[in-house]
């Protein structure tokens, strides 16, 4: 398939500068075509702009949905937790995963529990499970949604 730009890298917000969107059509070699729409973001601003929102409100965990949501199968949070910060025990999906962005966590779980550190991916057991910030840290969490 070929790509075709049709529009420009836009921001889709004035008060979120790290988005952006691109517009291309995707043309099979039959002639079919269908509008696609990709989006990127800077996870790195993000991250910035959770963290003065933390530092404003006081509050010891920001989350921001990234990609995603109830209309989707995937689900994609950056979630930024202050030093001591806990994300109390909650269910864990069947799949769902962790990205360390930055800083260090303990994910506990009934199994065990792991220590991750920036670049490390740690693969969620289905169950309760409990995040501790063990400094101030970043993640991506990944969720597999339920079918609907």
């Amino acid at each position: 398939m070929n790509k075709t730009a049709v529009g420009a890298a836009l921001p889709s917000d004035v008060q979120a500068p790290h988005r952006g969107i691109l517009q291309y059509v995707l043309s099979s070699a039959t002639g079919n075509s269908i509008m696609c729409r990709m989006n990127k973001m800077s996870i790195e601003a993000l991250s910035r702009e959770l963290h003065d929102k933390a530092a404003a409100t006081g509050k010891k965990v920001v989350s921001s949905t990234v990609f995603g949501g109830n209309e989707k199968s995937l689900r994609q949070t950056l979630v930024v937790l202050c030093a001591g910060a806990q994300m109390g025990e909650h269910d864990s999906p069947k799949e769902a995963t962790i990205y360390v962005i930055s800083g260090r966590i303990l994910l506990e779980t009934p199994p065990g529990s792991w220590h991750g550190r920036a670049g490390a991916l740690l693969i969620m057991s289905p169950g309760r499970s409990t995040i501790t910030a063990t400094e101030d840290s970043v993640l991506l969490l990944s969720v597999a949604m339920a079918s609907r």
